[in-house]
């Protein structure tokens, strides 16, 4: 049990990034290209800035011509003016990809629940597992996302900058392994602490949902005027917010504690880098340009990081349990409903027949008789 949970955010993100390939096959390719790309930008922005200050330094010492440092500032330029632009234009196309996908996906929900039985749409079970379903809709782009750009985004970047920092001296690129380690593992846990928060939150959440409507709705308006029922649906619909607040409270407040203590040591560790830098540089281990290039890439590269673990595998962790709810829902083999033709009938008779809503204690009809005679039609 505990070793399926353990991949249960890898194997819900690959289930998902097939329906995702499946729905949208081209923007799901170009996702991936732009994700590469924007990648590389920002990797070949530090390269860039390491031999324009390389060059300053040379033409300083009279090594070089200052036609070099305007080439090279020039070359620097560009690829920032370049991966700000890639920034800017890779989020907006993931944007468009997933009102796409959202489209596609309504599509999917509405099949489903098309293939429900009648007494299903009466089953309380069933309909919370719908609205799960509908709430995880939302979230599969992103969540799903995910992997492609931790592997096409930021795996290129912290490979990039990994393996350049070894070349500069191994211990620098050993250094940043560090600071993964502990957010991930936060990150581990904050996947067990959100999936119980949705399987308590999703009951109350659609009684508060069917609160409001009675309160709001037009179609409610007037039977809960005429009754004079909306205090009470009111009192029901704050009582469910107020337990909807304490379950995200101490979802989140276990969240913050294990945040706090993984940025600790992140902190930590980002700390040993700069002291490292500040020994190479004195003792002639790097070059100035280097220097200056992995000073100037370490908020950015800190910036990445922080994204990548507490803010995209953080939220996409604390999201894939209502992905799960989704995919779960879309995926179930279903009985093929097919229309029956009346005309193939002569005579529809009912015996004894009764029918008890799903959950109900009584019946809702109780040894039905009926005989009817079809007329036939020319």
């Amino acid at each position: 049990m505990k070793k399926e949970k353990k991949y249960h955010f890898w194997k819900s993100s690959l289930r998902g990034l097939y329906i995702l390939f499946r729905l949208q096959p081209v923007g799901m390719v170009l996702y991936i290209l732009g994700s590469t790309v924007h990648g590389l930008s920002w990797a070949w922005e530090i390269v860039c800035m390491q031999y324009f200050f390389d060059t300053v330094s040379q033409a300083a010492c009279g090594e070089a011509e200052i036609e070099e440092v305007f080439v090279w500032l020039i070359i620097t330029g560009i690829s920032y003016i370049f991966s700000q632009f890639m920034n800017g234009a890779f989020n907006c196309y993931g944007q468009i990809c997933n009102l796409k996908i959202s489209r596609n996906m309504n599509e999917m929900l509405f099949n489903r629940t098309n293939a429900m039985e009648l007494e299903e749409h009466e089953n309380v079970a069933q309909m919370e597992r719908l609205n799960r379903a509908i709430n995880g809709s939302q979230f599969l782009f992103w969540v799903c996302t995910t992997i492609l750009d931790l592997v096409f985004y930021y795996g290129i970047y912290f490979l990039f900058i990994g393996g350049y920092m070894m070349y500069l001296e191994p211990v620098l690129g050993c250094s940043i392994i560090l600071i993964f380690v502990p957010c991930l593992l936060s990150k581990m846990a904050n996947y067990y602490i959100f999936g119980k928060k949705e399987k308590e939150a999703a009951s109350v959440r659609r009684h508060a949902e069917y609160y409001e409507k009675y309160m709001v709705d037009k179609a409610y308006f007037k039977e809960t005027r005429l009754w004079g029922a909306e205090n009470i649906f009111y009192d029901r619909f704050e009582k469910a917010l107020i337990r909807l607040g304490k379950i995200e409270w101490k979802a989140q407040k276990t969240k913050s504690l294990t945040d706090l203590a993984a940025r600790t040591v992140t902190v930590i560790c980002y700390c040993m880098i700069l002291y490292m830098l500040v020994v190479f540089i004195m003792g002639g281990k790097i070059s100035v340009g280097a220097f200056a290039a992995i000073l100037g890439s370490l908020s950015r590269l800190y910036s990445n990081m922080d994204e990548l673990i507490s803010e995209r595998i953080g939220w996409a962790s604390e999201n894939v349990a209502s992905v799960d709810n989704f995919l779960e829902f879309v995926e179930e083999q279903t009985t093929e409903r097919r229309n029956i033709d009346i005309q193939e009938f002569q005579e529809i008779l009912l015996q004894q027949v009764s029918f008890t809503y799903p959950e109900a204690d009584m019946p809702a009809v109780r040894d039905i008789n009926l005989s009817r005679v079809v007329s036939e039609t020319h």
